[in-house]
């Protein structure tokens, strides 16, 4: 990524077991000035990133059920994901976010390519990502599909 846009710096949002890996690796590799990690957050330092950022980039392995991916395509963020299950089910086949396989460093580097080099298609992926995040998460409409849950458990 670094080879076609040098301006790119990757901050890292969060905490987790392979920190002091990751913080070497970053070292040993003389990106001190391009990955920035940040650790644990509040959620407003979050928001404020989010509204920064260009794209978002989750990489994960396994998540339950991927908050934070719905956070940044609740901003607008383009996104690149792994196709794990959990991001599977949030995106569907809504092209609200460009998925590669688990593990390819390769495809994940072409898609955050891809996305830095086509401002066109950002704004609409951004767009198709709010517009998702509205119709399939937002708390006004889902609260009253788990009323119905809820009543229907009680009547049994």
């Amino acid at each position: 990524v670094l080879q076609l846009f040098p301006e790119t710096i990757l901050y890292v949002v969060g905490e987790g077991p392979l920190r002091d890996k990751l913080v070497e690796l970053v070292s040993e590799m003389k990106l001190n000035s391009k990955v920035q990690l940040l650790g644990a957050k509040p959620s407003a330092e979050v928001k404020a990133l989010l509204k920064k950022a260009t794209l978002f980039v989750f990489p994960s392995l396994w998540e339950g059920f991927g908050l934070a991916l719905i956070e940044a395509m609740a901003s607008g963020l383009p996104s690149v994901a792994s196709d794990i299950p959990a991001v599977r089910e949030i995106v569907g086949d809504s092209k609200a976010a460009l998925l590669v396989p688990t593990k390819d460093v390769q495809e994940l580097a072409k898609g955050i390519c891809f996305l830095l080099s086509s401002p066109d298609e950002q704004e609409a992926m951004g767009q198709r990502a709010r517009e998702l995040v509205r119709e399939r998460f937002d708390l006004r409409k889902l609260a009253p599909r788990w009323l119905e849950v809820y009543e229907q458990v009680l009547k049994k």
